[in-house]
């Protein structure tokens, strides 16, 4: 494993694994033991599945493709270049918002309680974002990837606290759940939420001088999480039943473990909103600056491809191994138009003579005019600043109703940029070999994927809408968070146990 196997694993565990894996406690009381191990194997087969989809299919697309909006250029035009862009800023720019919704009504004021420090839930809001700050003006995601590391034991820590705070220090209460089809097909969007990944795959993609290596990394970071996200739903429904916690933070007493545990989740989350947002702030960037903002990790890229092609004679190894598309097909920017275009001081552009260089022709391609000035990154900085800006005015603004908010725009963002997406751009960007049976269940687990997830996608958005309805008389703008039910809270303190044991 090289350094750059290890950067790219970190990131995407510090994305994946965080906030969603408390909550697989709920989800296993929810639907019962057995429903939820099923729901939450097969969920994460299809989430594997698209995510290693995606990242064949960003290897076997032509170099200016860079982003998950270019794929979708480059596979269905237009329409798929703005299907993804929008599903991507629910996933990218929403879901950042209910980090900074949940550090400021939860995870600051347990670390602070029993102190003398005491603000509202606002000002924790604001808290929070200034401390977000500094990490998202990293200029490039792999210089985020150190801090990763402290991400992801951060993460890990915060799990294995209130697991063994619960489980020497609580009294067991297990009680069977009972099974209702509503609560069950509901925990797809809680699952969805921890796992969706394939999103972020381009971006950590970029980082890598080899992408061809990434398919295997993200396989085995995946099943790894995985098992985690399994052993913990396995465990607290085993001391609980169906009177498990929304979180595993909520089970904990108040006390100096649950100081620890929320501050080591504050740690993670802190690092895990840049690298969330990554893939919008690129877009921007390149919109508005019209320079791709990780050309040195390109500029590395190009020389590895040179040298395999030298090594190689030009021949490609495997039979169906996708060919580079010729210099004028490829020299084309995906900037703010939804057409493409050859402007003068383009990075993508610079990609394409990249390209034609890994072909063996010569021509310079590292130069002023596709390198980040010092005007370039201050521009940047102030795009970064006013982004997170706006999502901190957003969570002050809708931090009683954004749970319901998300968990709408959550149920298509993340099935469409995160599942359906993927399988599509896959299927229409990478050769498969259909001869043999791998190539034969490979297309169809694609086709599984996209059927399934419309489905439960369409349901969840459905359920989502019906408690926003429900629930509209109760939001109010600037109104704290903790002033309001959140979604689906009913009268009964446990709802998924059977009649007569809810309370």
């Amino acid at each position: 494993m090289t350094g750059e196997d290890r950067a790219c694993v970190a990131l995407l565990f510090c994305a994946t694994f965080g906030v969603g894996s408390m909550s697989f406690g709920s989800t296993f009381a929810a639907a019962g033991p057995l429903l939820a191990s099923l729901s939450v194997y097969f969920l994460s087969a299809c989430n594997l599945h698209a995510s290693v989809a995606v990242s064949k299919a960003m290897a076997a697309a032509p170099m200016s493709v860079r982003t998950f909006s270019d794929l979708g250029y480059f596979a269905f035009g237009a329409t798929g270049r703005r299907v993804i862009l929008l599903s991507e800023a629910g996933v990218c720019f929403l879901s950042p918002i209910a980090f900074l919704v949940l550090g400021g009504s939860i995870l600051l004021p347990y670390m602070f309680e029993g102190t003398s420090v005491v603000h509202s839930v606002t000002e924790w809001i604001v808290f929070m974002a200034v401390g977000v700050l500094p990490i998202v003006l990293i200029p490039t995601l792999k210089g985020t990837a150190l801090l990763c590391y402290f991400g992801c034991i951060a993460a890990m820590a915060t799990n294995v606290i209130c697991i063994f705070y619960s489980m020497h220090e609580l009294k067991f209460s297990p009680r069977e759940t009972e099974i209702e089809t509503n609560h069950a097909v509901q925990t797809f969007g809680t699952i969805m939420f921890a796992m969706g990944t394939a999103v972020i795959i381009p971006p950590i993609q970029r980082q890598h001088t080899d992408p061809a290596r990434l398919a295997n990394l993200v396989s085995l970071t995946l099943l790894f999480i995985t098992s985690i996200y399994l052993l913990v739903g396995i465990i607290t429904y085993y001391q609980f039943g169906c009177t498990a916690p929304a979180t595993l933070l909520d089970q904990l007493p108040a006390n100096q473990w649950r100081q620890l545990a929320a501050g080591l989740m504050f740690v993670h989350v802190l690092i895990a909103f840049p690298v969330l947002l990554n893939p919008t702030l690129f877009d921007l960037e390149r919109s508005i600056l019209g320079k791709d903002g990780d050309i040195d990790v390109l500029q590395q890229t190009v020389m590895l491809r040179q040298a395999k092609i030298a090594h190689t004679d030009g021949k490609p190894i495997l039979r169906v191994a996708p060919t580079l598309a010729s210099l004028d097909a490829d020299a084309f920017v995906y900037g703010s138009s939804s057409t493409p275009y050859f402007p003068h001081r383009s990075p993508t552009t610079a990609t394409a003579t990249m390209a034609a260089s890994s072909r063996g022709h010569s021509s310079p391609f590292l130069h002023e005019e596709v390198t980040y000035t010092t005007r370039d990154r201050i521009c940047s900085s102030l795009i970064r600043t006013f982004t997170v800006a706006l999502q901190t005015f957003l969570a002050v603004m809708l931090q009683s109703s954004f749970m319901d908010i998300l968990s709408l725009i959550g149920s298509t963002a993340i099935t469409v940029s995160c599942m359906i997406m993927p399988c599509l751009c896959y299927l229409k960007v990478h050769p498969i070999s259909t001869e043999h049976i791998m190539g034969q269940c490979d297309k169809a687990m694609c086709y599984v994927i996209i059927i399934t997830s419309t489905f439960l996608g369409v349901y969840c958005t459905v359920v989502a809408a019906g408690n926003i309805s429900s629930n509209i008389s109760k939001y109010h703008l600037f109104q704290p968070a903790n002033m309001t039910l959140s979604t689906g809270e009913t009268e009964d303190q446990y709802p998924y146990c059977h009649v007569g044991e809810r309370n």
